[in-house]
């Protein structure tokens, strides 16, 4: 019963809607670069990275929820903590269809799990801190902007720049600990201190 009304405050059918359509689209990705999207980019970028991005988006939105003050409890607060852990694991479950869908392919440039992980903790971290931070509506936006910026003008087509490195298709430690360390603390911001707090 509990977990039927955490769900409905939490809109949790849109959330399962647009997880399933992550995966399809990480299925369905096409194991190309691309030079254009609206417009023509710096370099060309890896066509399964933006699904990472679109996953991120989804922890946010189930992160959006009706606030009720009356039922603000440190109780609820913990619970925000493994509700997103649980997204973010399903997120990355989903996002990570675009890992075997450009191996299946025979992908030029393959995308390494590591890279998958790193795209969907950045995303998350950005659009939890906007749920946090703004609204629940601009969740997109952040995840959005940087996406388009990394395209744009983070690589050259070889190497990345560090704001580029959202759109790499390779991943290193060191970037996936910093996405991490953002997650935690978007997490923490989100959980601990309810908006407008």
């Amino acid at each position: 019963m509990a977990f039927r009304g955490w769900l409905s405050i939490h809109h949790g059918m849109a959330l399962a809607g647009l997880l399933v359509g992550v995966a399809m689209c990480g299925l369905a990705a096409k194991p190309h670069m691309t030079s254009r999207l609206i417009v023509e980019l710096g370099a060309p970028v890896a066509t399964g990275m933006f699904v990472p991005a679109a996953a991120g988006v989804c922890v946010a939105i189930g992160c959006a929820e009706v606030r009720l003050p009356q039922l603000e409890t440190t109780k609820v607060r913990l619970a925000r903590v493994p509700w997103v852990l649980a997204l973010t694991v399903i997120a990355l479950i989903a996002a990570a269809t675009v890992v075997g869908g450009a191996a299946r392919a025979g992908s030029v440039t393959p995308i390494e799990l590591g890279a998958v992980v790193r795209g969907v903790l950045v995303s998350a971290a950005l659009a939890v801190a906007t749920v946090r931070f703004a609204s629940a509506s601009l969740a997109w936006l952040p995840t959005t902007l940087v996406t388009a910026f990394a395209a744009q003008f983070g690589t050259d087509g070889i190497t990345y720049s560090w704001w580029g490195l959202t759109l790499a298709p390779a991943a290193g430690p060191v970037s996936i600990a910093v996405s991490a360390v953002m997650f935690t603390f978007a997490l923490l911001a989100y959980a601990i201190q309810p908006r407008g707090g």
